[in-house]
């Protein structure tokens, strides 16, 4: 029987698969960046801004930056995007977990830190990483929700949406490489979400080094 997804659950993970493509897009479009800039300083200048963006709305803005936003937002032109980012504050403030509110965007953060360095240790071999982060981090706790009755012993996770999860990567990993490479990360891949102390960091990292180890670009 259907069951179903609650509404902030669902806009959490559209956000985390949207999060997650944006990460892989400087990787995707590297061929565009000027000969200077290397593609390990994006990724550092990237994990850089989301940090100070969440040691901000941990401890507040700074009051020189607080008193330049007000200049900034007095102006006419500055008006919409004032609305803009009130917008998504308000969208980000629908979708927080309990502890988010307390202790400030951790999943922001530990997404953009967990690809970010699977990027920087592991090369082009964190596609995996990013494809798990959709694939699966990203959809086995919707089909959980969905469909999930038999909760997998101590772990967060749900048999009936970690097998569905399970699949969809595993048909997706077979594009890029061999069907036993494929079925060895998606295993990896599972254990990471299931067991993971944090999994926006232990999934991207552990199918990363997984798909590297086995010999992938």
């Amino acid at each position: 029987m259907l069951k179903r997804i609650p509404e902030s659950e669902l806009r959490r993970k559209i956000l985390h698969i949207i999060l997650s493509v944006l990460l892989f897009l400087p990787y995707e479009l590297r061929a565009l960046l000027p000969n200077w800039l290397d593609l390990n300083i994006v990724y550092l200048f990237i994990i850089a801004v989301v940090t100070w963006i969440y040691s901000v709305r941990v401890r507040g803005i700074p009051r020189i930056v607080e008193d330049l936003r007000r200049k900034i937002m007095e102006i006419e032109l500055a008006r919409p995007v004032e609305r803009i980012l009130l917008s998504i504050d308000s969208l980000i403030k629908t979708v927080e977990r309990d502890y988010e509110k307390r202790a400030g965007w951790l999943g922001l953060l530990s997404g953009t830190v967990g690809i970010g360095t699977s990027y920087l240790i592991f090369g082009g071999s964190f596609v995996a990483g990013v494809m798990a982060m959709v694939m699966f981090d990203g959809l086995s706790p919707l089909f959980g929700h969905a469909f999930g009755y038999r909760r997998i012993p101590h772990s967060k996770g749900t048999l009936e949406g970690t097998l569905i999860a399970s699949a969809i990567l595993f048909l997706s990993m077979c594009l890029i490489t061999s069907p036993l490479n494929s079925l060895i990360v998606t295993m990896v891949t599972s254990l990471s979400e299931l067991y993971g102390v944090e999994d926006n960091i232990t999934v991207p990292l552990a199918s990363s080094a997984a798909y590297f180890l086995l010999g992938n670009v």
